[in-house]
């Protein structure tokens, strides 16, 4: 319906082993492909008969690509992608949880990511390639989650890197999440509209451990997070050095419930290398290091307490 063309190049079945491949998936023009993959298995398991769930023992996908763009308008392309003719009304169904399925173990092998966004002045664009995902045990029903392991190489190198479990009634994930150096030049256009500067250069990492729910909206924790930013050069609106830092890392537990304004316990920031400049040759401040310890945010009350703070 979205007049964007189709190809399967092949489809094996085996009635006898209960298995299916699809062999190289293309949606969208030649060349400029918005999904596609190089190989798709499915291993059904005969149980699905008595069980009252689709029971697959194995489903891999191979070299999985996808192009996710959006306009300078907000559109995504995918929805253009499957775009449909509104269905007509229908009842309510009775039954609104969704399908019944268990798959023994899911993999994704050799992924890439085109991420573009051209909302913000100037456009973000980023590539993650080499994205390996793997699920174990996981159903679209009941109260248990599946093993989560995650792993991306992203844009100059940055890692992704992730551990955990997922659960999908209701959508429920918990485990480890590392990014690794990644060059915050990509993503300062998001940063931009509300913070008026000039990035020269710098780099970020990211860790934590991190606990989301989506039941009665959203509820998000982080424990042992972990931001650490390096080399970092900033320009005022005029082009004019304003900032140098050589690192910040700062460290913290995070609460964010629905209702609740987001909530920061136990902070602790260190510094070092600091400048702030002023239209003369010499710094305004200029500090070799500092530290904050026993930080806590209260966005509602408005409130910043900081325990003990060293500087040098």
């Amino acid at each position: 319906r979205g007049g964007q063309p189709a190809r399967l190049e092949r489809i094996e079945v085996d009635p006898f082993g209960r298995e299916l491949t699809l062999h190289r998936l293309r949606l969208g023009a030649a060349g400029a492909e918005q999904l596609a993959f190089a190989r798709l298995y499915a291993d059904l398991q005969l149980d699905s008969l008595w069980r009252g769930e689709l029971h697959l023992r194995e489903v891999r996908l191979e070299q999985p690509h996808v192009e996710l763009r959006f306009a300078a308008d907000g559109s995504l392309n995918l929805q253009e992608l499957f775009k449909t003719s509104p269905p007509a009304a229908e009842p309510p169904a009775a039954d609104n949880r969704p399908f019944p399925l268990r798959v023994d173990h899911l993999q994704l092998s050799a992924g890439s990511l085109h991420f573009t966004d051209q909302r913000p002045p100037g456009g973000i664009e980023f590539r993650y390639a080499r994205l390996d995902l793997e699920l174990r045990n996981l159903a679209s029903r009941g109260p248990d989650s599946a093993e989560l392991r995650l792993a991306a190489s992203g844009p100059d190198g940055a890692a992704l890197d992730g551990a955990g479990r997922l659960g999908l009634a209701p959508l429920r994930a918990e485990g480890r999440l590392t990014i690794g150096d990644t060059p915050l030049a990509g993503w300062w256009p998001y940063l931009r509209a509300s913070l008026p500067l000039h990035l020269q250069q710098g780099s970020a990492r990211l860790s934590g451990d991190y606990r989301l729910e989506l039941n009665d909206g959203l509820h998000l924790r982080l424990d042992n997070a972990h931001v650490q930013l390096d080399a970092l050069k900033l320009q005022d609106a005029e082009g004019r050095p304003l900032l140098d830092l050589a690192s910040l890392a700062a460290d913290s537990q995070l609460e964010l419930a629905p209702g609740t304004p987001l909530r920061l316990h136990g902070g602790r920031l260190q510094l070092s290398g600091l400048e702030l400049h002023r239209p003369t040759p010499q710094p305004l401040l200029r500090v070799a290091s500092l530290e904050a310890n026993e930080a806590e945010l209260d966005l509602a009350a408005r409130q910043l307490s900081i325990g003990r703070l060293h500087s040098q």
